[in-house]
């Protein structure tokens, strides 16, 4: 059924999230809780573009393996 008793904790220690919407996605493949096409609509939150007070991008939050 839903869940099938999996759970996933992270804990981010720099203070801010903008880190976790990238990990999660890569955790979520990496056990292959998720796939293919249902991967395809998480893809814009794999990366996150960051960017300064005055909005210049400054940088890039990546999960590396």
């Amino acid at each position: 059924g839903p869940g099938e008793g999996r759970a996933l904790a992270v804990k981010m220690d720099d203070g801010d999230k903008r880190g976790l919407e990238p990990l999660v996605v890569d955790l979520l493949e990496r056990f292959g809780w998720l796939t293919g096409d249902e991967l395809v609509p998480l893809e814009p939150y794999r990366e996150r573009t960051l960017r300064n007070r005055a909005g210049l991008d400054v940088g890039r939050t990546v999960v590396e393996r």
